[in-house]
């Protein structure tokens, strides 16, 4: 979406020009949703890299040594994925058809946009509280589920593991510094409040602003990412960036979803006039 406004470009094509004249009509509520979620990424990111430099304070050869699967109960690596994502699908298949009248994804999409469940389930796990009704749910074996559980911790442990080894891998000089002087990942707060911003904007009918000198906050952004802001004070711009996304949200004259009609036509008009 960003594409769609930023100018100056360097070439335009004539059916590109065709697009940008309606690309404000591409524009939905759901833009609250999204944007409020890619803010929620950075802000966990900060959490992490916060987390990972406390622990590094105290402890230099934090994450130093490879989980082992051992270290979990496991005497082999990972289930294979093809079976776990099986497993996965089945019981998000399940989980939206699980009501006698309105699938849980119909509910949820209401207030927060179309659900990935086999994405939730593998990135947050199955709780403990429902592995029962899951097994129920799929007829799973109970030596299974604790099979899964225990893979499931490893591999988490794995992707932990990795991340933290590529973030202080890849961090240059300068990043390193600046996270050590300010105990965050500055440049993951700074996206995060450009986000929040920008979510804010869309939803007031101002469009998509990429360039942030001219929405104004340029220069508060770049003092976040060079850690001239305190964590407090980045918790209350999120939390403040967060109420005003969700009363802008409340207030906004743009439509729940795109009008296929308009998008139907755009193609039609596409096609005819440029062979796309």
């Amino acid at each position: 979406m960003d594409s769609l406004y930023s100018e100056p470009y360097v070439y335009v094509h004539k059916a590109f020009k065709a697009v940008l004249v309606d690309r404000d009509t591409f524009l939905t509520k759901r833009v609250a949703n999204t944007y409020a979620g890619y803010a929620c990424d950075q802000y966990v990111e900060c959490l992490e890299k916060q987390g990972w430099l406390l622990k590094l304070k105290d402890d230099p050869n934090y994450l130093s040594v490879k989980p082992q699967p051992a270290d979990f109960g496991v005497d082999f690596g990972e289930l294979d994925t093809a079976d776990k994502n099986a497993f996965l699908h089945y019981l998000a298949f399940l989980l939206r058809h699980s009501t006698e009248h309105r699938s849980i994804e119909d509910v949820i999409f209401d207030h927060f946009g179309v659900v990935d469940f086999t994405g939730l389930l593998l990135h947050k796990g199955i709780p403990d509280e429902i592995i029962a009704t899951s097994m129920a749910f799929t007829n799973s074996s109970k030596d299974f589920m604790e099979l899964y559980t225990k893979t499931q911790l490893y591999s988490k442990a794995m992707k932990e593991y990795k991340k933290f080894q590529h973030w202080k891998a890849h961090r240059n000089t300068d990043r390193k510094k600046l996270e050590e002087k300010c105990g965050f990942g500055s440049k993951n707060a700074g996206h995060m409040i450009r986000l929040l911003n920008m979510g804010v904007e869309i939803l007031e009918g101002k469009g998509v602003i990429p360039r942030r000198n001219i929405a104004g906050d340029a220069d508060m952004l770049k003092a976040i990412r060079m850690g001239d802001y305190s964590w407090d004070q980045i918790s209350k711009l999120y939390e403040e960036g967060r109420r005003k996304l969700a009363e802008a949200r409340l207030t906004t004259k743009l439509p729940n979803v795109v009008s296929m009609d308009f998008v139907n036509d755009l193609q039609i008009h596409l096609v005819k006039s440029y062979g796309l």
